[in-house]
Order: C-alpha cells, then structure tokens, then sequence
C-alpha cells in the first residue's frame, strides 16, 4: 500500500501465510533491496504528510510458523518513501 493514504479502506481482510520472496527489488534501481520487507501480510506507507493516513480496519493476519508468528512486523510494517 506504499504511496495510499486519504481515501483508502483496508477493512476484514484474512491473510494467511503471506509469501515471503526474500530479499525485494528495487523499483527506481532494479537492485535487490534486504531492507524491503516482504512475506508482511499489511504495509503501509511512511508518506503520510503527502498522501494521509489509509484505514486500516479489523483485518486478521496469520503465519502457520510460529516464529514468523510470533514477529510483530510479519503481520504490520511501514514502507519508508523508498520502498
């Protein structure tokens, strides 16, 4: 969801072992990234003076792993304005 803001509702959506593809690339570069978080089940966006705040409302997210589990930004994070 990285550059969605005002307007936007994420509302009782079910994720259930979100792919994680390992490192991510880059979009302005096409260079792998290790810093770009995938296998998180809802990322939002840091850009928020720009683009506001998306709803993001009574969704479920879960990992049949329980380490992955158990790690708070599997489930949630924040894109910074780079991906």
């Amino acid at each position: 969801m990285q550059g969605s803001g005002d307007g936007i509702l994420i509302e009782r959506n079910i994720v259930v072992d979100a792919i994680d593809t390992d490192v991510d690339f880059n979009p302005y570069s096409g260079v792998s990234s290790n810093l770009l978080p995938t296998g998180t089940s809802f990322s939002g966006s840091v850009q928020t003076l720009d683009y506001g705040y998306p709803l993001i409302i009574d969704n479920w997210s879960y990992h049949s792993k329980p380490e992955e589990n158990s790690e708070p930004l599997t489930h949630f994070s924040l894109l910074c304005e780079y991906g």
